[in-house]
């Protein structure tokens, strides 16, 4: 296995989503899931404020006497109190469904691209054809193999990017509470001189997870040794490592506004025909959703690639 450059990782990692492109799909239809479950997660919270979904949904404005009866209701505090302790139990509840089914499919997809890549010879050009290992089958078992693994995983880098954000925000009340008492130069500080390291330290952790999970794969990795891998080899390879998140950041940009323009402009066509004009949006937003999969799938390919060559080298080294 050689040394892969950000590009050539990319370029193996297409051609490995080329060869598995049902990979896309999975990824496609997992995320829609995901995102059901939890919208489904947030109804409950409008019986918190006395909104019913049907005013929301039913195609015309609320009534200003339903107004006025949701604001009676909310001047009960045990009322609300309960319905808000329902929503936040039924929020809770669906978000730890939807992080089941997010650690499901995706360790179907992180599986079933190592195992193409495995598949295929060295190199950034190769034949898609070389890396096909799709099945269903494949994916389900892997899926079913890595989903807790993957949960626990991912709850761990989950913990510290909350620290790390907490830390940003103290930093941001500290800075505040200094410009406050006539402290300008010391909030300035230690707004940039504290807000800066925390930033990157953020990106860090995020960029870890990416590279870890890819450890996750092994038959007997654990999440501990994963982790460490992750922060081991993104400090060997850094460079790589933001190359490939600003190309997908990039890439992600690029396509909201493609897509937002051409929405925008044919909302101000259709004007005149609200009904195909919703249509349109549909379309689009389901257009932007599926490349927005594709992208993510083939993202992963490259640092599935990057990661397993670096891995490679390394055992290649201990036996040496």
């Amino acid at each position: 296995m050689t040394r892969l450059g950000a590009l050539d990782a990319l370029a193996r990692g297409v051609a490995n989503l080329r060869g598995n492109a049902e990979v896309a799909l999975a990824s496609a239809l997992g995320s829609c899931v995901v995102m059901l479950v939890v919208a489904a997660s947030l109804l409950p919270w409008l019986s918190a404020f006395g909104l019913d979904l049907g005013d929301l949904v039913g195609g015309g404005p609320v009534e200003p006497q339903a107004w006025l009866g949701w604001a009676r209701a909310a001047l009960s505090p045990a009322d609300l109190l309960a319905r808000f302790g329902a929503g936040l139990v039924a929020f809770a509840l669906g978000l730890t469904v939807a992080s089941f089914v997010y650690c499901w499919y995706w360790g179907g997809v992180i599986g079933l691209l190592a195992a193409g890549d495995a598949q295929a010879p060295p190199g950034a050009g190769r034949a898609p054809l070389l890396f096909r290992t799709w099945s269903m089958r494949y994916f389900v078992g892997e899926a079913n193999r890595l989903a807790m693994r993957f949960l626990l995983f991912l709850s761990l880098f989950c913990g510290l990017l909350v620290v790390v954000l907490a830390l940003m925000i103290a930093v941001v009340v500290a800075a505040v509470w200094l410009g406050g008492r006539e402290h300008p130069g010391a909030a300035l500080a230690i707004g940039c001189g504290g807000l800066l390291p925390a930033a990157f330290a953020y990106a860090a952790v995020a960029l870890a997870a990416w590279v870890g999970q890819v450890a996750l794969v092994g038959p007997r990795a654990r999440v501990g040794a994963a982790a460490r891998t992750g922060f081991r080899l993104l400090g060997r390879r850094l460079g790589a490592c933001v190359a490939l998140a600003g190309l997908y950041f990039v890439a992600a940009i690029a396509v909201a506004v493609a897509v937002g323009t051409g929405t925008a402009l044919l909302r101000l066509v259709l004007s005149a025909v609200p009904t195909v004009a919703l249509t349109v949006d549909l379309v689009l937003t389901l257009l932007q959703f599926a490349l927005s999969a594709l992208m993510t799938a083939a993202f992963a390919g490259a640092f599935v690639a990057l990661v397993r060559s670096e891995l490679a080298l390394e055992a290649a080294a201990a036996t040496a």
